[in-house]
């Protein structure tokens, strides 16, 4: 065993001389949670294709299930890397989409101004407004935001976003 190994070393070792893939417990714990939270989703829209689609046959219902997960799969895997791009994206599409029904159906001054210097709570206030119009949440807007606390949640539980800004925050002000 590695002499150092529980002295702070970047390259800890098994017990077999091998290095350790995981030195940090904490970030295979995130590997293992994150893994399984991918595969749950996977399963879950699966699950939904196969009643959606009611395909006929085992074969069928087998393909249908076997290729949903595997597409779920990759874009849970996708969405998890770029977590961050579609959260700023996921943003400025509600912040845009709020802009516009806030002048289109509130058409007060104070209704875009709520909207261009607090738009979380004109999110919230645009909520509250379609909810009794439209008897549903099922709205976009309601569902962007839906998504936006999703993203937000991943972005914070994972280990290597702060990691990430402070790498872009350093190389912005060494360009500059």
């Amino acid at each position: 065993m590695n002499g150092s190994a529980g002295c702070g070393d970047l390259f800890s070792m098994s017990g077999d001389c091998i290095p350790d893939p995981y030195p940090n417990n904490l970030a295979h714990r995130y590997d293992t949670a994150r893994g399984w939270f991918v595969d749950a989703l996977s399963l879950a829209a699966a699950a939904v294709a196969v009643f959606h689609y009611n395909p006929t046959g085992v074969i069928a219902t087998v393909m249908v299930l076997i290729g949903a997960y595997a597409v779920g799969n990759f874009l849970g895997q996708v969405l998890w890397r770029t977590s961050l791009t579609w959260l700023l994206l996921v943003t400025m599409l509600i912040y845009v989409s709020t802009f516009f029904y806030a002048s289109s159906h509130l058409p007060l001054l104070p209704a875009l101004l709520l909207t261009l210097f607090l738009p979380g709570f004109a999110q919230a206030y645009v909520i509250w407004d379609l909810w009794p119009a439209t008897g549903s949440l099922l709205h976009p807007i309601t569902l962007f935001c839906v998504a936006w606390l999703v993203l937000l949640a991943i972005c914070i539980f994972e280990p290597t976003t702060f990691g990430r800004l402070t790498s872009f925050i350093k190389a912005r002000r060494g360009c500059s």
